[in-house]
């Protein structure tokens, strides 16, 4: 929730109006998330994982937006560009790559990239409605984790960019 909550502060802090309305949604999904988590009536945190893996999509999608080298694979109806799943999972690969993020092994050896497809898949099924997929508190740890480690490395691109 720290790395969620500093991630956050990073993206209010640039000058980019994108940026800046998905940390509002951060700030909105995670407390919800965390009110969710709370209540024992709540069976699933959906509205507060939803925000999170919303915010996370946003997050790749301006890497790729910001990334000359990423063409869309073609633009909506509101003149958007659209980019594949593979895609922005290709580009948040690269850029977890830069900044040494899958050099990182937990205490059984695991390479945190093992960790990370793992998530991607499941993010995946949620997204596409997959009736295999489940929101749960683990998975919605997992976001907190990868939305708070995305933002730092997209103000960190975002510091690059400036």
């Amino acid at each position: 929730m720290k790395w969620t909550y500093e991630g956050r502060e990073y993206l209010e802090s640039t000058d980019d109006t994108d940026l800046n309305t998905i940390a509002e949604r951060i700030e909105e999904g995670s407390q919800s998330f965390a009110e969710e988590s709370d209540d024992p009536e709540i069976e699933y945190p959906y509205k507060g994982l939803h925000l999170l893996l919303s915010s996370l999509d946003g997050l790749i999608t301006w890497l790729c937006e910001n990334d000359s080298e990423i063409e869309p694979n073609h633009y909506n109806d509101g003149e958007e560009p659209v980019y594949l799943g593979r895609q922005k999972k290709r580009a948040l690969e690269e850029w977890y790559d830069e900044h040494a993020i899958f050099g990182v092994e937990d205490d059984e050896g695991e390479a945190f990239k093992q960790k990370w497809d793992a998530f991607w898949n499941h993010r995946h099924r949620i997204m596409h409605g997959s009736p295999d997929a489940y929101y749960d508190e683990n998975i919605g740890v997992a976001t907190l984790f990868f939305v708070g480690l995305t933002a730092h490395v997209v103000k960190e691109r975002y510091d690059e960019l400036n």
